[in-house]
């Protein structure tokens, strides 16, 4: 089996050094980028570096798309407008490099949670640079190029990979569309008579769905698996150290998107983000305007790509928050909160995390899945999806403890359901918000 994956990982290789090794230089620059000594300075790129990258994509934009021809001469990254998903959707044209036929253009589409397509054009100097990312992210997580790769979601015809595809990378899909305790149980057993050390990928909500399995049952895993990798959803503080604690191996959280690539993933041993100052630039936002916030506060993530000249996007709103950790010379997240859309309003009107939700639903580990929905200014309904046959006698401690964070005026329902809806992203939303104030 190592055998094998030393082929695959040589025939990579290659393949890119008969190509000119566009991937091997790409790779070599963030390496020198994002090497460093001390946690604080992980993420860190030399200023003038930085620079050069940031002043190179400005210049390039005022040149060559029409969206920023009106900005042609500014230097200044904060001179040019915060844009988001509506506003390059509805001008799609105008974000567009004249160089590039968008006919020989790779696209990156998300419906992300809002069932709206969005569409972002890649040149083929941004997918070598995304390609590089996600190996030295990767290796950092301790997966190896050629090494088997469980990829656990739902699966759709837009996402699923053929058998060739998967048999050439290593990968093996796990579909994720049932987490009931046979399901998980199925899964767990594939991994452990699969004796080759694999790395898994996996949406947060399914990996915590995994470890209150584990935790109800006493159980720790014989499977050989290297890392955990969560993505799409923040990842329960909770969940990462019980399934470190049962696999005996690190989960890593990692912050990415389709449209943009890898902006952020864990260290080991911590959980701090190291920023991808490689290959984006990217600053924290206050909620209601566009300026930076200070360390310790939650912010909008907003991007500007360094690399993608098809159709740059410069300080890009992602519609997710995260919190700058204080005592840091470089950029470090302590905190990737999910996106904005999934806040909810307290009875007061104030704006609240999910996390404050997501975080005390651990203890009730007789819940294998669950929803919370803001319906109204003070009403709110729980799903919950029991254990198969279980009952729960504690659904009244559950209504005092999130009352006490909305608000003892709250109204909260609850309602049992057989499964949580998955969305055409195949996640499972934990925390809804269907109510707009005024």
């Amino acid at each position: 089996m190592r055998l094998l994956e030393i082929l695959r990982q040589k025939t990579f290789w290659a393949i890119d050094t008969m190509k000119g090794s566009p991937i091997g230089r790409q790779l070599a620059d963030v390496e020198s980028i994002m090497s460093a000594n001390a946690a604080c300075e992980w993420g860190g790129v030399s200023p003038s570096k930085s620079k050069c990258y940031v002043a190179d994509i400005l210049k390039y934009a005022t040149e060559h798309v029409p969206f920023y021809r009106s900005f042609n001469g500014k230097t200044d990254l904060q001179d040019f407008p915060v844009v988001n998903k509506n506003i390059i959707r509805d001008n799609e044209i105008q974000f567009l490099s004249d160089e590039f036929d968008k006919a020989n253009l790779t696209v990156r589409e998300t419906s992300g949670s809002t069932g709206m397509p969005f569409k972002v054009y890649q040149d083929a100097r941004k997918r070598q640079r995304a390609t590089a990312d996600t190996l030295w992210f990767s290796k950092e997580a301790h997966y190896e190029l050629g090494a088997r790769l469980y990829f656990s979601r739902v699966w759709d015809k837009k996402t699923t990979r053929s058998k060739m595809q998967c048999l050439r990378q290593n990968w093996v899909m796990h579909d994720a569309s049932s987490l009931t305790d046979e399901a998980i149980a199925r899964f767990l057993l594939q991994l452990e008579k699969d004796c080759s050390t694999k790395t898994v990928i996996i949406f947060a909500s399914s990996l915590t769905a995994i470890a209150k399995y584990l935790e109800r049952n006493n159980i720790t895993p014989k499977a050989k698996v290297a890392s955990f990798i969560t993505i799409s959803e923040a990842l329960n503080p909770w969940t990462k150290q019980t399934i470190e604690k049962r696999f005996g191996t690190p989960v890593f959280s990692r912050y990415s998107d389709e449209e943009l690539g890898i902006m952020a993933q864990q260290m080991e041993g911590s959980s701090d983000f190291i920023v991808n100052t490689a290959s984006f630039h990217i600053e924290l936002l206050a909620m209601d305007k566009d300026e930076p916030v200070g360390d310790g506060e939650e912010g909008r993530i907003v991007v500007t790509d360094l690399f993608n000249r098809a159709m740059p996007l410069i300080r890009y709103d992602t519609g997710d928050i995260a919190v700058r950790k204080p005592g840091c010379e470089r950029l470090i997240f302590e905190k990737v909160g999910g996106r904005r859309v999934d806040y909810i309003f307290d009875t007061r009107g104030e704006l609240v995390s999910p996390y404050v939700i997501n975080t005390p639903m651990h203890e009730y580990l007789e819940i294998q899945q669950y929803q919370f929905i803001q319906e109204g200014e003070r009403d709110y309904t729980m799903l919950l999806n029991l254990k198969d046959g279980h009952s729960f006698d504690r659904e009244s401690d559950m209504v005092a403890m999130l009352k006490s964070y909305l608000g003892l005026d709250a109204n909260i329902g609850v309602r049992y359901v057989d499964e949580i809806p998955v969305l055409k992203s195949g996640k499972r939303k934990q925390v809804v918000n269907n109510y707009k104030p005024a």
